[in-house]
């Protein structure tokens, strides 16, 4: 799967499954994207829905945050995943804001 595919894929399944805005689920969907593309190659669109419906918060923002550093922590080379976040707040916030 490429990597335009990936993120547009994930960004209708976001829509479809959390109920959330395109703009939110397309910021999301970049950062998951690169997260990806730098950190996590074999990562599929279901194995993250999965891990974000499964994170321990009820937001989508929170979920989504968790759900990056929790697949993070999973990987040998452990990468600060702040970029790859949406904005939220404290230790879980990053720089992939809704514009």
């Amino acid at each position: 799967m490429t990597d335009d595919s990936f993120a547009a894929d994930l960004a209708t399944s976001f829509v479809e499954t959390f109920s959330i805005d395109a703009e939110t689920a397309q910021n999301a969907a970049e950062g998951a994207t690169a997260y990806r593309e730098d950190a996590a190659e074999d990562l599929t669109v279901e194995d993250f829905v999965a891990a974000v419906e499964d994170a321990p918060y009820e937001s989508f923002r929170h979920r989504f945050n968790w759900a990056i550093g929790d697949h993070a922590s999973t990987n040998e080379d452990r990468p600060d995943t702040t970029s790859y976040r949406l904005e939220g707040f404290g230790p879980i916030s990053g720089e992939r804001a809704a514009q």
